[in-house]
């Protein structure tokens, strides 16, 4: 999987650390990730790269570790396509402009087709082009070979450029690389046929293939248009006819918004049909987490090979730990005798032997036992919880929480809150074995849409919009696909998934915790803005550190332990971001076998739209910033204001602005305008799109300096400083404040636009319909 850590695509010290723990400790086979055949094919400017011979010598360094251990190294070779100069996937989703490295003008494809409307529109390669990357790729053999790799994938899969000629879902060429299978399969195969003319008879050749593209909602029908398994049965016999060993049989990736399969193991069909009808060996992938899974494929027949990669990210001796559960006598690195590795110890991970859902369900130990009753008829979410091999972690608000929103209420519940249990207002909470808990509330949480529209929602809401939402979606935003320890995220330099951590405002230099005052990282949920994907890729959620510097704030409730640490009078940790933020209480953290329960004073809403929340922040209140720890309340009528009046004088305008996917705006608090004059109709549209930029930019992105491209097309600087986040020359009060398209900071000041009739500005004169207020700007 990439890394996205190299410069200039050479691999460094962080590779030899990363790979060669897995072959320390047992892997038999490490590959190297996707290396570009040509700069502009990497996915974004932290890629792999194999396009020069200097790449060579940082590939060996790896290779020669590795094999040092005793393991066998491949590599894949790639070329990202339409996929191209796209920031790293734990930065966000955004297109890297050339200031920041990336190269949106020079993204190419088959067609003129981008992947999703905030991808860079590629040109549509040209014959002469197709033959000098085809050429690249065997370039990049003859180095993969000089550098000792003993097997040598290419990479055809995940909407790639390979794959994005082979699907019709991406190619509408009219010349002999579109139209027909034969013709779209073309490229692929001049590719193979080129490298296995250089690359070493002896050594594996591998092709990693797409076998599905989704578009046919079932997994294994056809698409005769687009890409299915019958048509990769085809290209798997034509492969194999040049020469290829082995497909690496994957799916999907090249389709937007296609709904993809969660199960563990559902890839493996492709592999066995694929090995079965075209006589080709294949490899297994895809939600592959336990030797016995692993052990059953190969036993069955399913496939030749199983590949991991999630898994040895969360566990890097995954392979010696799989061949303990299947009772073989492994030895362990013998400097890591001292531990006394047992299958029992080591697949531990927690301090319960209990799943989530036992937890949750015991009416004696269950930290918040009010939830329980959900979990009765919900039964995705009790299946969910109830799975061994999960890596989950839940945020759930407490029952002090609940019961404060009922007596808040007056205990009135609403009707359709027995939709949701199947106990009436009062009565006992059955447990899991019919048991009850007498004084557990009963009421559905769905009677907390009645506060929906106080004032006061920040008691007990991250935003007032819960009533837009049903119970599962509430309950699927608080659960998130890892297993997370809060103060171990913070404490090191990378999470347990290998994802690049957040960025931290530090004073001076001195990067040490005390000085540390504001930490975030996004994490993904298992809901989503249309169907829930338990593959995590869904709405996201900012969890924050924040340095405390007003000691008068009572931390006692929602802090860590003052007996184990002080950490609760140096930092606050909180989880949200959808307009406020919910405390997490680390007096109760609870750990299960499958991942982490902490305890919140809030109940997380799903973020909504940027006019929703622009109403929110005007009309809430107790918004907190986290760069002074004090309660403020940003007023933001003066941009309202101006939505409302660009709404009436350009619907267009305000349409485009208010409803992009993936935008990053930022929005400056009333006391910016102090000194602007009044403005007219085309300053407003001005300033307002001098204030969005297409991508998401949340603060966790920034580690330099970073030049974005507004809307109006003026440039404008996201950096950090001693204290906190600055834009030009605006600070950011209240970062990462997310919406259901996009994300939303805060700032101090009018960033510079551009007028019809003036310069780069951040006063504008003159007025054609003033404002009602009569003060705006």
């Amino acid at each position: 999987m990439c890394m996205y850590s190299c410069k200039d695509g050479m691999l460094n010290d962080y590779h030899l650390m990363h790979y060669g723990s897995f072959a320390f400790k047992g892997a038999g086979l490490v590959i190297i990730e996707a290396s570009a055949v040509v700069p502009e094919g990497r996915i974004s400017p932290a890629d792999s790269g194999i396009w020069s011979d200097a790449h060579i010598e940082p590939i060996a360094r790896v290779v020669n570790l590795v094999k040092s251990q005793g393991g066998a190294i491949g590599i894949q070779i790639a070329h990202a396509g339409r996929k191209a100069s796209m920031s790293p996937p734990f930065k966000g989703d955004y297109v890297e402009s050339e200031a920041n490295g990336g190269w949106p003008n020079a993204v190419v494809g088959p067609s003129e087709i981008p992947f999703a409307d905030h991808y860079p529109k590629p040109h549509a390669m040209t014959v002469q082009e197709i033959k000098q990357t085809v050429q690249a790729f065997a370039d990049a053999a003859v180095r993969a070979d000089k550098a000792g790799i003993d097997v040598l994938e290419i990479h055809a899969a995940h909407g790639y450029l390979l794959h994005n000629f082979y699907s019709g879902n991406s190619n509408r060429r009219t010349d002999e690389y579109g139209g027909s299978f034969e013709n779209r399969i073309r490229f692929l195969l001049e590719v193979v046929q080129a490298v296995r003319q250089v690359w070493p008879v002896q050594k594996p050749l591998w092709v990693r293939i797409s076998a599905a593209d989704y578009t046919n909602p079932e997994p294994m029908g056809s698409d005769p248009d687009g890409w299915s398994i019958d048509q990769s049965i085809e290209l798997a016999k034509a492969l194999k006819q040049l020469g290829v060993d082995l497909v690496d049989c994957s799916s999907g990736g090249n389709v937007k918004g296609v709904k993809y399969p969660s199960q563990p193991l559902y890839q493996v069909p492709f592999a066995e049909a694929i090995r079965r009808e075209a006589g080709l060996a294949t490899a297994a992938v895809g939600l592959i987490t336990e030797g016995e899974e692993a052990e059953a494929i190969i036993k069955e027949g399913k496939a030749d090979m199983v590949l991991v990669a999630r898994e040895f990210l969360r566990n890097s001796a995954f392979a010696l730990c799989a061949a303990q559960s299947l009772n073989i006598d492994i030895q362990w690195p013998k400097q890591y005798s001292w531990a006394g590795f047992t299958s029992e110890i080591f697949f531990m991970c927690s301090q319960s032997n209990s799943t989530l859902f036992e937890i949750l369900n015991n009416t004696q130990t269950s930290p918040v036992r009010w939830i329980s009753q959900f979990l009765q008829d919900p039964s995705k979410i009790s299946d969910l919880l109830s799975q061994a091999d999960r890596n989950l972690t839940l945020f759930i608000p407490s029952d002090d929480v609940y019961q404060a929103i009922l007596n808040n209420d007056n205990n009135q519940t609403s009707p359709e809150s027995s939709n949701n249990s199947s106990q009436t207002p009062g009565s006992d909470v059955p447990s899991n074995d019919g048991s009850s808990s007498g004084d557990v509330p009963s009421s559905s949480i769905s009677t907390v849409k009645i506060l929906a529209d106080k004032t006061n929602y920040t008691d007990y809401f991250t935003n007032p919009y819960i009533q837009d939402f049903n119970l599962s979606d509430v309950i699927y935003y608080h659960i998130v696909n890892q297993s997370i320890n809060i103060e171990d995220w913070f404490n090191n330099s990378s999470d347990t998934d290998g994802d690049s951590l957040n960025n931290s405002s530090t004073t001076g230099n001195n990067t040490s915790d005390d000085n540390i005052v504001y930490n975030a990282t996004i994490l993904t949920t298992l809901v989503s803005n249309n169907t829930l994907d338990e593959l995590g890729i869904g709405v996201p959620l900012v969890l924050q550190k924040i340095k405390n510097n007003d000691t008068s704030v009572d931390n006692s409730t929602f802090s860590s332990d003052e007996s184990d640490t002080d950490e609760s009078n140096k930092f606050n940790y909180t989880i949200g971001g959808s307009i406020t933020y919910a405390n997490i209480n680390f007096t109760n953290v609870v750990q299960a076998s499958n991942g982490y329960i902490y305890i919140i004073d809030k109940v997380l809403v799903p973020p909504v739209s940027l006019n929703e929340t622009i109403e929110a922040l005007v009309h809430g209140t107790n918004i907190t910033t986290p760069f002074s720890n004090l309660t403020d309340s940003y007023n933001v009528t003066q941009f309202e204001q101006l939505l409302m009046t660009l709404n009436s004088t350009n619907s267009t305008a305000f349409d485009l602005y208010t409803n992009m996917t993936n935008a990053t705006y930022f929005v400056p608090i009333d006391t910016a305008f102090e000194n602007l004059t009044q403005l007219n109709n085309q300053s407003i549209d001005d300033l307002l799109a001098s204030h969005i930029v297409q991508g998401l930019y949340y603060t966790s992105n920034i580690t330099n300096a970073t030049i974005i491209q507004t809307l109006a097309g003026t440039n404008i600087t996201f950096a950090k400083n001693d204290t906190g986040y600055i834009v030009n020359n605006t600070n950011i009060v209240q970062p990462n404040i997310l919406l259901d398209l996009g994300v939303l900071h805060l700032i101090d000041g009018v960033l510079n636009y551009t007028t019809n009739s003036a310069n780069t500005t951040s006063t504008v004169d003159g007025i054609d319909n003033p404002f009602d207020s009569g003060i705006l700007v």
